[in-house]
This record gives structure tokens, C-alpha cells and sequence, in this order.
């Protein structure tokens, strides 16, 4: 069974942490998108299938529900043009030697048992297996290697108060409060002294302007089996496998223009911001 894991040692208890200008979260509020006891899923298939041109999808997160989308309803697969995923890593992973947190996150530092380890995982390596192995004519893998070269760095903080704070100062404060937060977090678990690495974002940027990213088409399979490399993202660089290439795997970014597009994302939230 996997269970939610949400990291509050990263993200705070609410997933938001560090500022307390947003309104608290109330679970009774009708927030959904789509009618209550509607399947996530089927939600999903009729508004890609509904739509009259291709889609393309972000996935943030671990692929449970892509995957279940993809299997139940595999008529969607060629109506979608293009699907970024963050996630993986080339080199290590932040939540086993070799795993990324959305293809697997550990339910404890301290796990003895390796045996344990596979069964008690919370995230979804076979989602993401699924995924790749799916026929989408183009997915794209943005790994830890390049969402750790999008730092919130002091030089980031201090365009953000140029640039946003005289469009709307509350909205300002918000935004650099969760940014400065999950900098003091980053650094305190992970040792990261110049900023956080800004991840989810880069998936986003990369369907606006892939062409800020460098990268190669590979095979690219999830490693569902070991005790010791389970949620590792193989990824072919040398192309020594003999199966078809599936995933253009980003190796490298432009960081100054993916500031660029974020910067413009937050002029554009600080103007429609109710704050």
C-alpha cells in the first residue's frame, strides 16, 4: 500500500510553510474542480479527450494517477503531445543513494531491513515505469541535476523585491517568505549554503521554452526490484540498451532565462494576486 508522504522537514505541515498569509486550509471548503465523487481519473480522460487539440501534461509528483489514467484509459495516450515530468537523477538521489524523492521516498532515514525498504516504500517507481513505457510520442525527464542549478539565491531574492514588491507588496512578502523558508529548510537537511533549488517550476518551463534546456533522447527505465536501487531512474547515456529510446532526458539549463520566465510568471500572480 503507498502512503502519502508529504516532508514536512522541507515543506512545513502544510506543504506551505513559512508564512502566514495564506488562508488556512479547510477541508469542509469546496475547492474541487470537478463534480464531488467524480474519479480523478475519469476527469482526466474526458478533458484530454474533450479537447481539440493534443495536451500536454506536468506531472510534479509521484505518477499514480498518470499511470492508472494511461492503463484504464490507454485512448488518451495519443492525445497527448507532450508530458514533463520532474523528477529522477543522473548522479544521486535525495531520498536513497540513488533515488529522487517523487520516484521514491523512504518511509524512514533510519530503515535497517533493505528487504523492508522495497515493500514500505510511499512513493510510486512502477507508476513511473508505466509512464515511460506508456508510447507518449514525447516525454521529458527534469532530474535533480537541473533543478539544483535553479537556486533561490540572494541575487534572486533581490530582483524578486525590484521587480514585485511594487506591484503588490503583500504578495511580495508571501512569496519571500516561502522562498527564504524552504531555503532554511534545504540548507539545515540537505547542506544547500547558496539556495534552494527551485524544482517544480523547471517542468513547467520546460514546455514553455524547452530550448533552454539541453538534452538527449534515451531509454530511460525505473528500477522496480532491487533492494538497493529501487526507484533509480536508469537512464542509457551511453545507449548500450537495445530497447527504443522513450525519454528526452535534460542534462542542463539556462539558468538567467529560466529566472526570466519565472520572474514574468510572478508579475503576472502578483497582478491577479487577491493579497
Amino acid at each position: 500500500m503507498c502512503l502519502p508522504r508529504h516532508d514536512p522537514e522541507i515543506h512545513g505541515e502544510s506543504g506551505l510553510g513559512g508564512t502566514d498569509l495564506l488562508p488556512p486550509v479547510d477541508a469542509d471548503d469546496d475547492i474541487l474542480f470537478y463534480p464531488a465523487g467524480a474519479k480523478a481519473i475519469a476527469v482526466m480522460a474526458e478533458t484530454i479527450l474533450s479537447n481539440p487539440d493534443p495536451v500536454c501534461l506536468v506531472v510534479i509528483g509521484p505518477m499514480t494517477n498518470v499511470a492508472l489514467l494511461l492503463s484504464v484509459y490507454p485512448e488518451v495516450v495519443p492525445r497527448i503531445r507532450s508530458l514533463a515530468f520532474m523528477g529522477g537523477t543522473l548522479k544521486g538521489g535525495n531520498r536513497s543513494p540513488v533515488a529522487e524523492f517523487n520516484i521514491l521516498a523512504s518511509p524512514t532515514p533510519h530503515t535497517a531491513n533493505a528487504q523492508m525498504h522495497v515493500h514500505d516504500a510511499e512513493c510510486d517507481p512502477e507508476a513511473a515505469q508505466i509512464v515511460l513505457t506508456s508510447g507518449i510520442k514525447e516525454i521529458a525527464m527534469i532530474p535533480l541535476d537541473v533543478t539544483h542549478m535553479t537556486l533561490t539565491t540572494k541575487q534572486v531574492l533581490e530582483t524578486l523585491e525590484q521587480k514585485i514588491k511594487p506591484i503588490n507588496p503583500r504578495f511580495y512578502q508571501m512569496l519571500r517568505e516561502l522562498l527564504c523558508f524552504f531555503n532554511q529548510t534545504y540548507c539545515e537537511v540537505f547542506g544547500f549554503k547558496e539556495g534552494s533549488p527551485l524544482h517544480d517550476p523547471n517542468a513547467v518551463a520546460y514546455l514553455i521554452d524547452p530550448t533552454i534546456y539541453d538534452r538527449k533522447l534515451m531509454r530511460v527505465d525505473v528500477e522496480c526490484a532491487s533492494t538497493l536501487c529501487y526507484g533509480q531512474t536508469i537512464c542509457d547515456i551511453w545507449e548500450q540498451s537495445p530497447l527504443p529510446k522513450n525519454c528526452w532526458v535534460t542534462t542542463s539549463v539556462d539558468v538567467d532565462k529560466f529566472w526570466e520566465l519565472m520572474m514574468d510568471a510572478w508579475k503576472q500572480a502578483a497582478k491577479a494576486s487577491p493579497l
